[in-house]
């Protein structure tokens, strides 16, 4: 099991992925306005990026992928651990963990880093 959560970088390049833009600059009313914001793919903009989330993974991820399946253990012992494997551009990538969002987004940055 991973049981590592993403860095900040890792985030960043993975939300980037996709489709979410970085914006330092925009035009408003026939002006150039400063801001640092990032744009999500339905154009909302926000300071912050969302967190990986099983719904936010579901939303912009998901569908960016060929294939995905999950899979739920549970060991004698009582733990619980979720495996993922995800298919992007005919590269498979596996991940498990206890928490079924940090499997997910490991096994798709497997396939996009």
């Amino acid at each position: 099991m991973n049981n590592t959560e993403p860095t900040q970088e890792q985030l960043k390049k993975f939300w980037v992925w996709c489709v979410f833009k970085y914006r330092k600059d925009m035009s408003y009313s026939d002006r150039l306005v400063w801001v640092r914001v990032w744009e999500y793919p339905d154009t909302t903009l926000l300071d912050t990026l969302p967190k990986p989330t099983l719904d936010n993974l579901f939303r912009y991820a998901v569908p960016k992928l060929t294939d995905i399946r999950m899979h739920r253990l549970v060991y004698v012992n009582g733990e619980v651990a979720y495996t993922f494997e995800v298919n992007y551009q005919s590269e498979w990538s596996i991940a498990n963990d206890e928490k079924p969002e940090l499997a997910l987004f490991w096994a798709i940055w497997e396939v996009i880093k």
